[in-house]
């Protein structure tokens, strides 16, 4: 009883302090959020953290393996699940099955299975492992996706009162391109059409040298005025997606945004919010575009005023007599 309750506690901090020093590790390494190379760290630790504990077990049980070392596996595949996610739940259940086949199954070190009763354990085992991996990696993924839309959200509303308080196209644009940046976790940059040209009037990053291939999909953006997503989803090499950003002094502008992780949820989920961004900040510089006529239209009333004033009083004086 003491020695299983021994096992359990070595076992359980064992594949909790390696998991969450791999985690760790990642995020450091700047390899967070769900992109191709985290799912695949995450899984080779998962099934290395299950196969490390298998081995454990097995150097320190008797002939005559306990009864805890199944529910041992199986809090490993828990632990990797919630920290991972869905995949490497599910390679580390299969990771698992096939450690407590080969190390604690008869005949020993073989996979072969000798009594129809180990056969239907090793099912049960399985299924209950799979299922243990694939809830508790949807849990994460769904808690992961929650924290990362409140913080788009939280973002986005940052966004907004920024753009209230800004009196300034270029100061619109400005922090359109920080945020939109800081999103994206790349650079940005908002380029708007001067005459012939097109030139960038605003960047989230020093010395952003964009793709010359992105020219001309900033141009379509302007001139149709609809969203160009990135090339290709899945690629591990930056890509740019193009969203129109409001018109200054009537000539079209557009926003590059750099994705680093390609992956297609995290796309679509930042696309969704870098759109209401986009709309937010044309509106802003139609706002801003209308005050500057209607202040103008009221400085020229003004004068046209004291005009008619000044030409009154002239008329007024060359009507009367003199003394």
């Amino acid at each position: 009883m003491h020695k299983d309750a021994g096992l359990a506690a070595l076992a359980s901090f064992m594949s909790a302090s390696m998991i969450n020093d791999a985690d760790n590790h990642m995020r450091m390494a700047g390899i967070d959020g769900r992109g191709s190379p985290r799912l695949v760290l995450g899984t080779l630790v998962s099934v290395g953290v299950v196969v490390t504990i298998a081995a454990v077990l097995k150097f320190l049980q008797d002939d005559e393996p306990s009864v805890i070392v199944p529910l041992l596996l199986l809090a490993t595949v828990l632990i990797g699940a919630a920290r991972f996610g869905t995949v490497p739940g599910l390679a580390a259940a299969v990771s698992a099955f096939a450690a407590y086949n080969f190390l604690f199954v008869e005949p020993h070190f073989t996979f072969r299975v000798a009594n129809v009763s180990d056969m239907v354990t090793l099912g049960v085992f399985l299924l209950t492992a799979g299922l243990t991996g694939w809830l508790a990696g949807r849990l994460r993924e769904a808690a992961d996706t929650a924290s990362r839309r409140a913080g788009h959200l939280d973002r986005l509303a940052r966004f907004t009162a920024s753009l209230a308080a800004s009196g300034s196209a270029a100061g619109v644009l400005e922090t359109l391109a920080i945020e939109a940046g800081g999103l994206g976790g790349g650079p940005a940059v908002i380029l708007a059409r001067m005459g012939e040209s097109i030139r960038t009037v605003a960047q989230h990053l020093d010395a952003v040298d964009l793709p010359e291939e992105c020219l001309p999909i900033a141009t379509r953006t302007m001139a149709y005025q609809a969203v160009q997503p990135p090339a290709a989803y899945g690629s591990t090499s930056r890509s740019f997606a193009f969203y129109p950003a409001g018109m200054i002094d009537g000539e079209p502008t557009a926003m590059a945004v750099g994705f680093h992780d390609m992956s297609r949820p995290m796309i679509d989920e930042l696309d969704r919010t870098l759109r209401m961004m986009a709309v937010q900040s044309g509106e802003a510089l139609e706002r801003i575009s209308r005050a500057a006529d209607a202040r103008n239209a009221a400085q020229e009333a003004q004068t046209e005023q004291l005009r008619s004033g000044l030409l009154l009083s002239l008329s007024h004086d060359l009507r009367t007599p003199l003394a």
